[in-house]
């Protein structure tokens, strides 16, 4: 479909969902031809920094990312970025431009100009006052992503520095040991972990481990939450032996708790079996996936029986 015409943001409309249509297709580069004219248009129509230009500066960005087109795919994100910041207070459109132009500076190894986005960012947040850090928690993805620049950037202790700075300080409100501190810690350790951030999954995992021990006031499940991120940051960097056992006290102790949940409980069992077989361990594996199997069968719970038969 070709803009011609009155160029409006009817148009313009058109054009976005008719772009979403060939991204769902893998027809990336009609996609992006036509991501191109709708933002052209949104261009002349609308001021750089409106809303629409910048989401569709954000969701052009990410194509092209994904396309491995990272020097255009940096020029939208960064405009996209940018002009989010310049926004009196904060606003939580910001952060996916944000985050993306971080992805694509450090794929590109500007690592130095992450670090300056990220603090930057954070900066912004926290001039924004504490309701802006609700909802999503913003500020535990910015600190994870920073930390995980300066870690891989060897700036190790600065990396410590800025956690502690989040978490309020060995000193500070949240304790050294307390559970405030050990969930934070958790937050942004798993946020590290799950968006493969490794450098800085270690050194968040250590601390944790650290925390989780020391601390008297949490409930039980928080403790095993925090032991069990623990333990599958160990096991993606291939420290299987610290792994295995916190694994196998995170299953014990879920089942030592009343009225836990079932399936919480048979999918700890699953990621533990997971575990035995990363570290050669087939028979215990063989064993735990066999009991957790019965025990689906047995209780009719829904949605793990053909997860666990593929294993």
């Amino acid at each position: 479909k070709q803009a011609t015409g009155e160029e409006d943001t009817s148009v313009a409309n058109s054009l976005i969902h008719l772009g979403d249509d060939f991204q769902k297709a893998g027809r990336l580069s009609e996609a992006e031809s036509v991501m191109q004219q709708a933002l052209a248009i949104q261009s002349k129509l609308l001021s750089p920094d409106h809303r629409d230009v910048l989401l569709m500066r954000e969701d052009l960005g990410n194509l092209l990312a994904s396309e491995g087109k990272l020097p255009e795919a940096e020029v939208q994100l960064r405009l996209s970025a940018e002009n989010w910041m310049k926004r009196a207070g904060w606003d939580f459109n910001a952060m996916p431009a944000i985050v993306g132009l971080g992805e694509v500076l450090e794929k590109e190894g500007k690592m130095w100009d992450a670090e300056v986005l990220y603090r930057q960012a954070l900066t912004k947040l926290e001039a924004a006052g504490p309701a802006a850090s609700s909802g999503d928690k913003p500020e535990t993805q910015l600190v994870s992503n920073l930390s995980d620049v300066l870690a891989r950037e060897g700036k190790v202790e600065e990396a410590r520095s800025v956690i502690e700075a989040y978490l309020g300080g060995a000193d500070g409100k949240l304790g050294a040991g307390g559970s405030a501190r050990m969930n934070l810690l958790t937050a942004v350790a798993w946020d590290s972990y799950a968006g493969g951030k490794l450098e800085v999954g270690v050194l968040l995992g250590d601390e944790l481990l650290k925390t989780a021990r020391a601390q008297s006031d949490a409930k039980k499940m928080e403790v095993l939450a925090a032991l069990d991120t623990v333990a599958r940051i160990y096991e993606a960097v291939g420290r299987l032996d610290e792994a295995v056992p916190l694994f196998e006290e995170v299953v014990a102790g879920i089942k030592g708790v009343p009225d836990s949940n079932d399936n919480k409980s048979l999918g700890e069992m699953v990621v533990l079996a997971q575990a035995y077989q990363e570290a050669g361990r087939l028979t215990e594996a063989q064993a735990l996936l066999e009991e957790v199997l019965r025990a689906y069968k047995t209780k009719n719970l829904s949605g793990g029986t053909d997860a666990v038969e593929a294993q």
